[in-house]
């Protein structure tokens, strides 16, 4: 038989040397773990540096779109920043791809086509500049940028796809180093709870056989009480030997301690908790890391299960799992998210059974990997990605407006070319000229007719003359710069007000100004905008007095204003239509004009940054809404 100083040394000896070879596989397993981690994060910032090179290309693209259609030097300085990004871009990828002798190549390819792309966009910036619009759009149709932009893009989905192959590669591999560390030190602690469990199994069975002998002892001393004399050598010899296994057996005592004391010194040593529980749940070890989540030391965890240390939904969660393992019997890796230290974390938890030497199952052993920040990480990379999408949406949107902008202004100025030319109105002054001199040469001498025809002529070239005019207008309220500064909008309606003075008196109108305010805007088309919608509610004013009500509302970053009268309103159906550009609602006869007014109070809003709507009743009256920007 071996002797329990010996059991004691072998056991002290094999956990000493899985101690050792534990430790030297964890070091080994944690760089592992720790270098496909580095690979796993240089993979996400070479594609996060693919999708902002292409993204920056794009918003290379919107601001040379931008200037081309608008002419706005705003737009270039969007293009200009995103020239001197693409290249810093270019630059961190060439950098992080150094180890990539594919990527380097594409890298070396795709150098090229954005110089070539960019000198594209540069080609047409200038033309934009020196040339104007025509020869800008005449260059974008003979560039070749669109075909550099697609080889452009080829490459990049060409890096992307093999970014994409390798960080599935990198993925598996730290999910395999992973699994590895976790294998080893949950083979290492399971191997040592077995030896352990050996040596309390072999010390058992030492105390119960000092208990023997103890009890032959105490029937050989009444045997030996009447040979005292005789028998006292041999007792001496007896207790001697007794006192030797006392010895040691305190021997065993300490260095089972002393093995103890080594384990928990090498669980503590891992970053990681780890636990042991039994079959109720309950902890039996847990090592520093482990308790420090909870704030407590170990020994208020042991003997206490996790409704202690989490909240119930999360006790209730971990039980549940514990039980499936437990019945099952099987090693599982699992992702759990608790709430510890006032937040929510992230863990991945592995868990496997303990069993004794008859292969009963006497619990859990398991540790917890915090892996927060890596879905923190995720989350973030995803946010990113819906971000940009969303801002490229967003870019989308702002040129489809723009295109439907610059189409409604050259229909409006293909019209006014039409109509306005300089060679129209000389033809109409003579044609009417000459018609008031016939009329006045041959007053009398012509028949009815002639006089008749002679007055038509007249009043149909006044009228065209005044359409003219009125479009000239139109045409000058877009035209150049919009100089603006502060001005003072209850001092514009004051001089509206002396300029339709005549028209005021003769409606015997009432006109109310509450308070305005004093706006960046420009004063003269302000003037102008206030003049057209007041000289529309005296024009189509209801029979009874003309009653007209101003007034103005911050409301949101923005002011509301509002020219309201009792006129006879109009149906819902021409709301809309009255801004167009020579819609009318009624006969010149009735009411006279061109229908050019209300399209230049929109032109007017608009290109201060606002927007104007109207609400009426008929024969009610009309309100007409308009808003300016604060600033």
């Amino acid at each position: 038989k071996i002797s329990i100083e010996k059991k004691t040394l072998v056991g002290f000896s094999l956990v000493s040397t899985v101690m050792v070879g534990i430790n030297a596989l964890s070091y080994w397993s944690f760089n592992n773990h720790r270098k496909t981690a580095e690979w796993v994060t240089h993979t996400y910032q070479v594609q996060q540096n693919l999708v902002l090179t292409h993204a920056e290309l794009t918003e290379a693209e919107t601001g040379q779109r931008g200037y081309l259609l608008t002419g706005e030097e705003s737009y270039l300085e969007l293009y200009f920043l995103s020239v001197n990004s693409i290249n810093q871009q270019i630059q961190k990828l060439q950098t992080l791809t150094t180890d990539n002798s594919n990527q380097q190549r594409r890298i070396d390819t795709l150098k090229p086509l954005v110089t070539q792309r960019l000198a594209a966009l540069e080609e047409v910036i200038k033309l934009r500049k020196d040339n104007g619009f025509e020869a800008a759009l005449t260059g974008v149709k003979t560039s070749r940028g669109t075909e550099f932009m697609a080889s452009i893009r080829k490459v990049l989905r060409e890096m992307e796809r093999e970014e994409a192959t390798l960080l599935k590669e990198r993925l598996k591999r730290h999910e395999s180093a992973e699994m590895t560390q976790n294998l080893i030190f949950s083979i290492g602690i399971v191997f040592n709870l077995l030896v352990f469990y050996w040596l309390y199994r072999a010390i058992s069975r030492e105390n119960a056989q000092r208990r023997q002998a103890q009890a032959v002892v105490q029937k050989v001393n009444e045997q030996l009480e009447q040979k005292v004399q005789k028998r006292t050598a041999a007792l001496e010899e007896a207790n001697h030997a007794l006192s030797d296994k006392i010895v040691a057996h305190q021997q065993t005592q300490a260095a089972l301690q002393e093995s103890y004391n080594l384990l928990k010194a090498v669980i503590d040593s891992n970053p990681s908790p780890i636990f042991v529980k039994d079959k109720e749940g309950r902890y039996l070890l847990m090592n520093s890391p482990g308790a420090s989540l909870f704030n407590k030391p170990v020994e208020e965890i042991l003997g206490k299960d996790d409704t202690a240390l989490f909240p119930p939904e999360d006790a209730a969660q971990i039980k549940a799992s514990d039980s499936s393992i437990i019945t099952s019997g099987i090693c599982s890796f699992l992702e759990e998210t608790v709430f510890v230290q006032g937040e929510w974390r992230t863990y991945l938890t592995t868990k496997n059974v303990y069993r004794d030497s008859q292969g009963n199952i006497l619990g859990l052993v398991g540790f917890y990997r915090d892996i927060t920040h890596l879905k923190q990480a995720q989350d973030a990379l995803r946010q990113a990605n819906e971000g940009l999408e969303q801002k490229v949406l967003a870019r989308t949107g702002e040129l489809v407006q723009a295109n439907a902008e610059l189409a409604r202004s050259n229909t409006e100025l293909e019209h006014f070319a039409y109509v306005a030319s300089h060679d129209l109105r000389e033809p109409l002054r003579k044609i009417k000229s000459y018609t008031e001199l016939l009329a006045e040469d041959y007053q009398g001498q012509l028949d009815t007719k002639a006089d008749k025809y002679m007055a038509y002529i007249t009043d149909g070239a006044s009228r065209m003359q005044a359409l003219i005019s009125d479009l000239l207008i139109y045409s000058q309220v877009g035209k150049g710069e919009l100089t603006v500064e502060p001005t003072d909008l209850k001092v514009i309606v004051n001089r509206s007000l002396d300029d339709l003075n005549l028209a005021i008196n003769e409606n015997n109108a009432e006109i109310t100004v509450k308070p305005l305010p004093t706006l960046t805007v420009n004063p003269q088309q302000m003037t102008q905008l206030f003049q057209n919608l007041i000289a529309n509610a005296l024009k189509f004013r209801n029979k009874t007095a003309a009653s007209i009500l101003i007034q103005a509302e911050l409301k949101q970053e923005q002011w509301l204003f509002s020219v309201q009268d009792n006129g006879i309103g109009m149906k819902p159906q021409y709301l809309e239509r009255i801004f167009v550009i020579f819609q009318r609602l009624h006969s010149r006869d009735k009411y006279p004009g061109t229908g050019i007014g209300l399209a230049i109070c929109r032109k007017i809003v608009e290109r201060h940054g606002g927007r104007i709507w109207v609400e009426s009743e008929e024969g009610i009256g009309t309100t007409f809404y308009f808003t300016l920007p604060v600033q």
